[in-house]
């Protein structure tokens, strides 16, 4: 049977001819006390571990696929077809705020909508290509020598569509939104008035605060609120008041006024959101609101029509046809 020196000298392919190499082995075979260790354990694993903060973010340079095709790492925080986000519309809004020529100018400024410009084909086939995986050279045509890849994409631009309730007047704006860094927060940006025309003649949608404002105005109405009594309606706060955009029927209609027709529902309860308000019109009332003073120039109280009746089931029960 073989003793543990043969056998520790057999496993390190070690020959043992004599006691005093079996004791070497043994001897290479035992750890060494704590104290007489060359490389303590705190000094290997710190030299193991490094901070994080000392570790430097590669090099932005252009990499290559199998194929051999050079593509450039990202470096634009949107595509080109991305909605705009809320920090280009903050700044494409106070862009064109800052455009206006008198501050009574800028303060009447309602911005009706404001939309990404699409940009052309090619822009978006170069960011497909080269800027956003998974990339596509093969989007773009060959050319000779290989395509230019630039640095980086054209700025995007947004679309305004701006209301002035002082002069009554709608305008479009277009603004560049040049990306100033992206380090904090989806990067900052600055914006640049590219076009701005003036539109006569027509009129853009109404916003939420120019609902909100024909609703009290009408609801004030005096001759309105004898009309809701006659129906037995007290409570103001239980009438719906939903305006509509006035057809173009006569030179009365001219859509260089800005005019509202409102219809008029009454809820049963006032504080519950889970009730169905269109379901009691008040019917036989005619209004007319002019948007840009918030003024009734019509009304007319034509019929009186009975309410529906109120419904248990929070007037979505079906009715019969």
């Amino acid at each position: 049977m073989a003793s543990t020196q043969e056998k520790a000298t057999h496993k390190n392919n070690t020959p043992s001819p004599s006691s005093s190499s079996s004791a070497q082995v043994l001897q290479n075979w035992s750890l060494a006390a704590p104290s007489e260790d060359p490389i303590p354990k705190a000094a290997s694993m710190a030299a193991l571990i490094r901070p994080a903060e000392t570790i430097a973010d590669p090099p932005a340079t252009k990499t290559t696929t199998s194929k051999g095709i050079s593509i450039m790492p990202r470096a634009q925080t949107s595509h080109p077809l991305d909605p705009l986000s809320a920090a280009e519309i903050s700044v494409a809004v106070a862009t064109v705020r800052a455009a206006g020529a008198t501050p009574e100018v800028r303060d009447s400024m309602r911005f009706i909508e404001v939309v990404l410009v699409e940009p052309d084909k090619h822009v978006v086939a170069l960011a497909d290509a080269y800027f956003f995986p998974p990339f596509q050279p093969s989007l773009l045509p060959r050319t000779k020598g290989g395509p230019v890849i630039p640095s980086k994409l054209p700025p995007r631009k947004a679309r305004l569509v701006v209301y002035n309730k002082r002069s009554n007047e709608t305008s479009i704006w277009i603004v560049e939104l040049s990306e100033v860094h992206a380090a904090t927060r989806g990067g900052h940006h600055r914006g640049k008035v590219i076009s701005s025309k003036v539109v006569p003649n027509v009129q853009p949608p109404m916003d939420a605060m120019e609902y909100a404002e024909c609703e009290a105005v009408v609801k004030d109405f005096p001759p309105f609120r004898e009309a809701m009594k006659k129906r037995g309606i007290e409570d103001m706060d239980l009438l719906m008041v939903d305006p509509w955009c006035a057809g173009y029927h006569s030179s009365a209609d001219a859509p260089s006024r800005r005019l509202a027709k409102p219809l008029i529902f009454c809820r049963t309860e006032s504080d519950c959101p889970m009730e169905n308000g269109y379901a009691r019109p008040v019917e036989g009332i005619h209004v007319l609101v002019d948007m840009q003073n918030m003024v009734v120039i019509e009304f007319e109280d034509r019929k009186l029509v009975p309410l529906p009746p109120a419904d248990p089931l929070r007037n979505y029960t079906a009715g019969e046809t």
